[in-house]
């Protein structure tokens, strides 16, 4: 009676779909039952899970539990899957709505697990996966869980010991090779022929005591305390069993606690081989999972950590590299505060409808109190023994039930409340850092696009000094360009005028080019370049003014001789009779000779 479904693979990101298996109504003597075994299983995608688990086209159902009103299946693949009833988180998942229909889904909690054998109780799942650790979930009332509590779990947690004095570390119950459940206790056998329970079948236990007379054997003390029913506890070992009483050595782990059926030859070297090499295949499997978990783990944390970086090289990318980059990350930023608004609008309307389910919840635990103590008084008048008083007994008992699982429930979604409460805040402080980082994001914008503007209109500022500097350099070249000193005084003093003239005029026009630049563009950065190239001018013409001085200095004697001017002059006329100091009359002098005797007179 073993079925079989095939897992979905989706061409999405590479990324499979996870398995689901819809069950035939059919259980194994033919009756409809709501948790009926699943005998042939097709494939539908699942509504929730997101992950594959599987790569083989075929998975066969190899085992099957059942619980009051859910199940758990295993395939040969190492995947388990539940359904049924979920209102303790018994299926290993949050509580979803009708959609599921009575269809099995992957325990994506467990995907990254080899699991090798499933066992469910009333209310509550475990599974035992191929490193040999238990793993538990769903209903906690008695501690069957062994997780430490007695809250229920949607979520499989490992069943674990309790912490010592000397080592304050919790670890997991291991070495085991076999689990099996009851109502509201679970069990397990170790590799070292030990049990181990926990629930409420170890509320008669008491913790047990080295015994002195026999050292390296356990008993149990009368008047020791009660066992942790919430905690593994070691109700048999080694110790407790008769040995020697075989005459071969018998291992039921070897055979993978196989049954022989009677009358049948078994190779039993031969079985012990095949199941060492499962094992070891499926340890194998399971580290294989875990090594492929923990790269993917790596890798989505490098991706982060490159987008993280993303802005880090924009001082060597061009500019207009660094606009484009900062646009998309600023468009990523508005995604993303989109998403978390988005997701503090569901968080608001998952606390509403939380509030609405605790009020029913309230007002149902209000309607059972008050049947149930109509009941009880009903009771207490009804006959004792009769069918009337049996079957208030019954409704009583369902009435208290009901209560228990509406204490439970409520339980549950104060824990749900208060996670999103948590996740709520955890949204708003991220959100809070995703609005800071679009707002720096946005200045930083800002400022690069403002430096590029500055860069282009220095860059064509630049460029007109730059021309203007060239030009007047090329004009300057081309006017002094092959002339030669004039070698007549009259020709070269006229050229050195010429001279003047054309740098006085190249300096006007270079000081009124540069001021209408500077009042054109009035940045300093600018004043600072049209400063500097007329500067560059100034020196210019400052070189050629000394050259011409230099040049003028060549023609000094020429230029202070005055014979020019007499050559051509007629010597004066004697027109009066000069008298001398004996009062005799002297003869009057020419025009320099006048001169010359007033100068030594003087």
């Amino acid at each position: 009676s073993e079925g079989s479904f095939s897992p979905a693979t989706s061409s999405q990101a590479g990324v499979s779909t996870a398995l689901s298996a819809v069950v035939d109504s059919r259980s194994v003597d033919g009756t409809n039952g709501a948790a009926g075994l699943p005998a042939v299983a097709q494939l539908l995608s699942s509504p929730r899970a997101l992950v594959g688990t599987a790569t083989e086209p075929l998975q066969r159902v190899v085992q099957v539990a059942l619980g009051a009103e859910h199940g758990v299946l295993l395939t040969d693949a190492g995947v388990a899957c539940t359904w049924g009833d979920n209102r303790y988180g018994q299926l290993g998942r949050v509580p979803c709505l009708i959609e599921e229909d009575g269809r099995p889904f992957p325990l994506l909690a467990l995907a990254s697990e080899e699991i090798v054998q499933v066992a469910a109780g009333r209310h509550h799942c475990l599974a035992l996966s191929a490193s040999r650790l238990v793993w538990a979930w769903g209903r906690n009332k008695a501690g069957q869980l062994g997780c430490g509590d007695f809250r229920d779990k949607m979520v499989p947690r490992q069943v674990c010991h309790a912490a010592t004095r000397e080592d304050r570390e919790e670890h997991p119950l291991g070495s085991i090779t076999r689990i099996s459940a009851g109502a509201n206790s679970s069990v397990a056998a170790s590799l070292h022929s030990e049990i181990w329970q926990w629930g409420e079948i170890s509320s008669e236990f008491r913790e047990q005591q080295r015994d002195a007379k026999r050292p390296g054997r356990e008993r149990a003390a009368p008047t020791g305390a009660i066992a942790q029913t919430n905690r593994p506890f070691r109700a048999f070992g080694r110790e407790s069993y008769r040995t020697r009483m075989r005459r071969t050595r018998v291992s039921l782990s070897e055979t993978g606690c196989k049954v022989r059926p009677e009358g049948t030859d078994v190779d039993l070297d031969r079985l012990k081989d095949l199941v060492e090499s499962v094992r070891q295949l499926q340890v194998s499997i399971e580290a294989r999972r875990t090594e492929l978990a923990r790269i993917e783990a790596e890798k989505q944390k490098s991706e982060k950590k490159k987008q993280g970086e993303s802005g880090r090289g924009a001082e060597v990318m061009d500019v207009s590299d660094t606009l484009a980059v900062l646009e998309r990350e600023i468009s990523a930023a508005e995604h993303d505060i989109y998403l978390y608004e988005k997701n503090l609008e569901s968080c608001d309307l998952q606390q509403a409808h939380h509030r609405d389910q605790l009020q029913r919840l309230s007002e149902q635990a209000i309607e059972l109190g008050e049947e149930e103590d109509e009941t009880s008084l009903a009771l207490v008048e009804a006959k004792r023994g009769s069918a009337e008083w049996k079957a208030l007994q019954e409704k009583l008992a369902k009435v208290k039930e009901y209560i228990l699982a509406n204490q439970s429930s409520r339980m549950a979604l104060l824990d749900q409340r208060g996670q999103t409460d948590q996740e709520k805040q955890r949204i708003a402080r991220t959100l809070d850092e995703k609005i800071r980082l679009k707002g720096q994001l946005q200045n930083r914008y800002r400022t690069v696009k403002d430096l590029s503007e500055a860069t282009i209109r220095a860059r064509a500022t630049s460029d007109v000094l730059l021309n203007f500097l060239t030009e007047q350099k090329k004009e300057f070249f081309e006017y002094f360009e092959g002339k030669r000193p004039e070698q007549e005084f009259t020709m070269s003093m006229q050229e050195l005028e010429n001279d003047n003239i054309f740098l006085q005029r190249l300096e006007a026009k270079t000081k009124a080019f540069t001021a209408a630049v500077i009042n054109e563009t009035g940045e300093s950065n600018h004043e600072s370049r049209a400063a500097h190239i007329r500067d560059i001018l100034q020196d210019l013409l400052d070189v050629h003014r000394s050259w011409s001085s230099l040049l003028a200095d060549r023609w000094v004697k020429d230029d202070l001789d005055l014979a020019c001017f007499f050559s051509r002059a007629a010597k004066p006329k004697q027109t009066r009779t000069a008298v001398a100091a004996g009062g005799s009359p002297a003869p009057a002098l020419a025009w320099g000779g006048a001169l010359a005797l007033q100068d030594g007179a003087a």
